[in-house]
């Protein structure tokens, strides 16, 4: 039995795929794939509208962000 070295032939280069990508057809394949995808994406964004507003208003909006002891008081009390 003889062994016939294996020839590598190269094979012809074919164009690269279509890019499908963007936002909206990621949010489709991704977030509103089923209707369990579309009930927790909408729970996830119900809480984050509930979660935000107050903690920009906590850590943006009354924030204190220099020494200043009545400014300190005054946002305890209020």
């Amino acid at each position: 039995m003889s062994q016939q070295p294996y020839v590598f032939q190269t094979v012809a280069s074919r164009p690269p795929p279509r890019p499908v990508g963007g936002l909206l057809p990621w949010i489709q394949r991704n977030l509103l794939d089923g209707w369990t995808n579309v009930l927790i994406t909408l729970l996830i964004l119900t809480l984050l509208a509930l979660a935000v507003p107050p903690m920009v208003q906590w850590g943006l909006l009354n924030a204190v962000f220099g020494p200043d002891n009545a400014a300190c008081r005054a946002a305890n009390t209020g």
